[in-house]
C-alpha cells in the first residue's frame, strides 16, 4: 500500500487505497516524465552528517542521473543544508530543487497535523511551499466531518488528490530501535524517548 500518511496509525488515516502499479498508466506517466526530465539540470541538497540522510541523497542523485538528468549533489554539514532549504532562490542563486530528511510519524500520521501536505499559498509553509487550493479544501473536509463516513470518504479523496499533486513524497518508513540495560527500568513507551519516570538498580 502507497500511503502518504504513516503506517500503523488508524484505518482511517491510510486512505483505503490499494497498491499501486507501474503498469498501464503509471508506466506511461513514468516514461513521459523520463522524457521531460532528461537533459534537465538539478540540485540535490544532503548532508553527511547524518547517514540515513546521507544515503537518500546518494540514491536519489544516482537514480536522477539514470534517467538523464544532469544532476549536483551538494553535500553539506546538516546546518547550512537547513539554511539553503529555507531559500526561495533557484538552485543557481542559492536555492535547491530537492533535499531528504526524516519525521516522526505521529504528526505526519493525521492530514491535520502532517505539516508537508500543508498547501495554503501563503508561502510560510512547509519547505517547498506548495500551493493547492483544492487540497487545503479536501483537508478542510476531513478535518470538518464529524462523522465516520463522511471523514472516511473525505480522507480517501484527498489522499488520491495528493497523489496527484505530490506536495512532497515519502520514500519509507522505518521504526528506530531501542535498548537499555536490564537494571535499568521505567522506560516510558513513548514517541520520543523521554528520560522522566527512569530508574536504575
Amino acid at each position: 500500500m502507497l500511503v502518504l500518511f504513516c503506517l500503523r496509525q488508524p484505518e482511517r488515516h491510510r486512505g483505503g487505497l490499494g497498491r499501486a502499479s507501474l503498469s498501464g498508466s503509471g508506466a506511461r506517466q513514468g516514461a513521459s516524465c523520463r522524457g521531460r526530465l532528461q537533459g534537465r539540470e538539478g540540485r540535490v541538497d544532503t548532508t553527511g552528517e547524518i547517514p540515513s540522510i546521507s544515503a537518500l541523497g546518494d540514491v536519489t542523485a544516482d537514480n536522477l542521473k539514470k534517467i538523464g538528468v544532469n544532476v549536483e549533489l551538494a553535500v553539506s554539514d546538516w546546518g547550512t543544508m537547513v539554511a539553503r532549504r529555507a531559500k526561495k532562490d533557484p538552485p543557481g542563486q542559492g536555492g535547491w530543487n530537492l533535499f531528504h530528511t526524516t519525521v516522526g510519524g505521529t504528526g505526519m500520521s493525521s492530514p491535520l497535523t502532517n505539516f508537508a501536505i500543508n498547501s495554503n499559498c501563503g508561502g510560510d509553509n512547509w519547505f517547498g511551499w506548495p500551493c493547492d487550493a483544492k487540497t487545503e479544501e479536501l483537508r478542510s473536509a476531513y478535518i470538518r466531518a464529524a462523522d465516520e463516513a463522511p471523514s472516511r470518504a473525505a480522507l480517501e479523496a484527498l489522499h488520491r488528490h495528493l497523489w496527484e499533486v505530490l506536495p512532497d513524497i515519502p520514500v519509507g518508513q522505518y521504526v528506530q530501535p531501542w535498548a537499555w540495560r536490564s537494571n535499568v527500568t521505567g522506560v516510558l513507551r513513548a514517541n520520543l524517548f523521554v528520560f522522566w519516570n527512569i530508574d536504575k538498580n
